[in-house]
């Protein structure tokens, strides 16, 4: 029986014992290496842990919260419709809703209603209340006040209601503002425009791909950003991506390296004072072939037209003006605001607080007024 079994035994040969040994290397090496990347892997999660805590100790002025815009093949970027999330930052923290239509407000009714008068105001963050609750922006501030001096409905004018409507997004330039009222802006039948500019509007639009100038001097069209379109899959493709997006230490990293996913940077190259000058040149005729074509489409369907702009040097004032004077043009110049009150920005962040843009109401307010035989209503600050 002993004999038996002993036979039936497997025989233990030097071959035998060599594939065991490696079997067991082969185990033990899977079993360092998993233990390895446990701990790479724990020792990163700690430290980036441990980073978060320190910049949100730091309180960087950055922001932080859901992306607002998403990638548009003629507009290049817009608003993303139906938002409700949360912004914040270390000088406020503002709640962001979006229509259908991705603009930040309540539904727009199409065909407009009788007795509405539609003002539709195109711009970028300042318009769009980068950092101030909605109610607090100076449209709908605007909006308050004209219907409340709004003639009673016994009078010929048969104004029924004030509609001011925002069309700001953060990041535009005249030229994905000039498409979308082409493209967008007039199919809401708007009775007036207001556009509003920004000093960097000439960078933004030489960034942009969006125009170019020919031979000529004339604007052609050119792609939307691709690189946008490409980032923002690969970013909606992360497992995840709300807590990036939540997280103080990817957005603090993402504006201290100054990320951009538009065309037109220079990387690493610096430029030389001949070639600053040149872009410079450019930008101021690219922004005014623009701004030229707006109020051109504007004129088109006999639509009075209001152009608001903010913190430009004198050489863009110059260059603006130069078109908004030629054409008649009423213009509201608020390009000395930051140095005269600089109690309307906020500390860290270059836009308008909710008293700038009470301010920015009052201005705009004289020169809307006049624009549509209103009075002032009382109570208006001086």
């Amino acid at each position: 029986m002993t004999a038996q079994a002993n036979e039936n035994a497997p025989e233990n040969t030097p071959e035998s014992n060599v594939e065991q040994a490696g079997d067991n290397l082969s185990t033990n090496t899977r079993r360092r290496w998993l233990f390895r990347l446990i701990l790479v892997g724990g020792t990163t999660l700690i430290a980036l842990l441990v980073l978060e805590v320190a910049v949100r100790i730091m309180n960087p002025p950055i922001q932080v919260g859901p992306a607002l815009v998403r990638f548009s093949e003629t507009l290049g970027f817009e608003l993303k419709p139906n938002l409700d999330c949360t912004r914040r930052s270390s000088e406020y923290v503002t709640m962001i809703q979006t229509n259908s239509l991705g603009m930040r407000g309540p539904e727009v009714v199409t065909p407009k209603p009788d007795g509405v008068v539609r003002i539709l105001c195109i711009g970028d963050s300042f318009t769009f209340g980068r950092g101030v609750e909605r109610d607090e922006t100076f449209i709908q501030q605007l909006q308050r006040r004209l219907n409340e001096a709004k003639p009673t409905s016994s009078e010929p004018r048969g104004v029924a209601k004030y509609e001011l409507l925002n069309a700001g997004v953060v990041g535009w330039g005249t030229g994905n503002q000039l498409i979308y009222l082409q493209d967008r802006g007039l199919k809401l039948d708007p009775d007036v425009i207001l556009l509003q500019m920004y000093k960097n509007d000439p960078d933004d639009n030489m960034r942009s791909t969006l125009f170019d100038l020919d031979e000529s001097g004339q604007l052609k069209r050119g792609p939307a950003y691709q690189g946008l379109k490409t980032i923002t899959a690969l970013f909606n493709a992360i497992p995840g991506k709300s807590l990036l997006e939540n997280s103080y230490l990817f957005n603090y990293a993402r504006t201290f390296l100054n990320i951009s996913v538009r065309p037109g940077g220079h990387g690493k190259h610096e430029l030389t004072d001949a070639e600053v000058n040149e872009r410079r040149r450019k930008s101021h005729e690219l922004t005014t072939r623009l701004l030229q074509e707006f109020v051109s489409t504007a004129r088109e369907k006999d639509l009075p037209l209001i152009v608001m702009t903010i913190d430009f040097t004198p050489e863009q004032a110059h260059t603006v003006d130069s078109v908004l004077e030629a054409n008649n043009v009423t213009t509201l110049r608020l390009n000395d605001m930051k140095r005269d009150h600089p109690d309307l920005y906020f500390n860290h962040d270059f836009h308008w607080n909710r008293k700038g843009h009470q301010w920015a109401a009052d201005r705009i307010q004289e020169h809307l007024t006049n624009l549509l035989s209103l009075k002032p209503p009382p109570g208006t600050s001086e």
